[in-house]
């Protein structure tokens, strides 16, 4: 699929990574739902989300917790004082 039509190039000897793509390489990035769209991630090089995740992988992502979640190896709980929601991983329902 490639790049979008409003990525621009690193700029020769750019050897510092984007905020949110530094850990792409680790699995653990979070894709940024905006850098694909048309008009693309209006944060740019202050995006905390990974634009290096290609086309459609935040969807995947999504698909992929409800199927664990619908299974009961995941479960939603909500942790820290900011309301974010984790997963709390199990292995016995899928033995």
């Amino acid at each position: 699929l490639g790049e979008p039509p409003h990525a621009l190039a690193a700029a020769p000897g750019e050897a510092k990574p984007k905020q949110g793509t530094s850990m792409h390489g680790h699995g653990i990035c979070k894709p940024c739902a905006w850098f694909w769209k048309p008009v693309g991630c209006q944060a740019d090089s202050n995006c905390k989300y990974c634009h290096l995740c290609p086309e459609g992988e935040l969807k995947n992502r999504k698909k992929d917790k409800v199927m664990l979640m619908r299974m009961g190896a995941a479960t939603p709980t909500t942790t820290g004082e900011d309301g974010r929601q984790t997963l709390s991983l199990s292995l016995a329902p899928l033995v």
